[in-house]
């Protein structure tokens, strides 16, 4: 199904009802409190078929503890009332983002869902100030804000269709893409995330509407 207030590769920020989003939106507002009430995010993926889906890092239905890098369809979030969206629009977006989105997409459908992240490092940054995880990513586990900003780094690390299709190749033949922090690829910082996120001079806000 599509929602013609989405596109394809569209950021959205999902503040949500459930006790749990409370708690994770309470503890973000320590940092942040505009960006901090969004308690999860997604990207907006349409398949060759039209239809469309977030993919973010979230528990897999059937599974009370179990969660990944999954495919959810949208009417997931678009009918229930309970939460809010404002969806995070590229205000310029290369000419290779969606042959890396797409690719991404397939390639880390099932990674796992980084729970020592939320439950611990994310808990101590936002009460003490202080990140104590690692400061890269090179074992390829995710929260949803590190999912949705890793897709958006690796488009903005790349120069061309050229790099971006040996980029893809690579990453393919490789099993796994080892991440060089100091071209700016991927930072584990939650600010960085957030606030890259959050930036009016990239995106443009646009809050969804039922």
């Amino acid at each position: 199904m599509q929602d013609a207030q989405f596109n394809h590769g569209d950021t959205v920020l999902v503040q949500g009802d459930a006790d749990l989003s409370h708690l994770v939106s309470d503890i973000q507002c320590l940092k942040n409190k505009q960006s901090g009430i969004y308690s999860h995010s997604f990207k907006i993926y349409v398949d060759e078929n039209g239809d469309m889906w977030a993919s973010e890092a979230a528990q897999i239905q059937g599974h009370k503890f179990k969660a990944a890098i999954v495919l959810t369809p949208i009417e997931h979030y678009t009918s229930d009332l309970g939460i809010n969206m404002l969806i995070l629009r590229p205000r310029i977006k290369s000419a290779w983002y969606d042959y890396i989105f797409n690719n991404l997409v397939r390639y880390y459908g099932g990674t796992p869902y980084a729970y020592e992240k939320l439950s611990l490092f994310e808990l101590i940054y936002y009460t003490v100030g202080k990140w104590l995880g690692k400061k890269s990513n090179d074992t390829f586990d995710f929260v949803c804000h590190q999912w949705v900003q890793f897709i958006d780094n690796c488009e903005t690390a790349i120069d061309n269709m050229v790099d971006a299709h040996i980029f893809i190749e690579s990453l393919k033949a490789n099993g796994a893409m080892k991440i060089d922090e100091s071209k700016g690829l991927f930072c584990e910082y939650p600010e960085a995330q957030i606030s890259a996120e959050f930036d009016s001079a990239f995106y443009n806000h646009i809050s969804y509407v039922r």
